[in-house]
């Protein structure tokens, strides 16, 4: 039986940020800071998660636009998460979480959410369900 396998899509802060990412070396236009085609999103690591009641597959999808990019070029963004969700999808995920500025850009994952059945999230669940867990536990003591 294969684990429970979700997509967590990531970008770089900075530049150098590429290179640990594993975004793909050599690829000439960010060499150059300029836009990347959709040839540079890709699967960058596969991680197991154990967990209390078992373990998970990440599937960690990088995209190689900085921030302020993502922010002034939202139509390219979403451009590039779409993409991304094609390649999580043939990877078999579950589900999709969007990392850092891509939780904000190119409609909130709203227009990702309408171009798959999967579940899309932005963070605020897991943020809401651990201030929960953080607060019931410190009334607890």
């Amino acid at each position: 039986m294969s684990l429970p396998r979700f997509a967590f899509f990531v970008h770089p802060l900075l530049p150098w940020h590429r290179r640990v990412m594993g975004v793909r070396r050599g690829h000439f236009p960010l060499a150059l800071n300029r836009a990347a085609g959709i040839d540079a999103v890709g699967i960058t690591a596969r991680v197991t998660l154990p967990f209390v009641g078992g373990a998970a597959e990440a599937i960690i999808v990088s995209l190689p636009d900085l921030p302020a990019r993502l922010v002034e070029e939202q139509q390219r963004a979403l451009v590039l998460e779409t993409h991304a969700l094609r390649i999580a999808e043939q990877a078999g995920a579950q589900a999709i979480g969007l990392g850092s500025a891509l939780g904000v850009v190119a409609g909130r994952g709203e227009p990702l959410r309408e171009r798959t059945s999967l579940p899309v999230t932005t963070g605020d669940a897991s943020t809401a369900w651990a201030t929960a867990r953080i607060t019931a536990q410190l009334a607890a003591t």
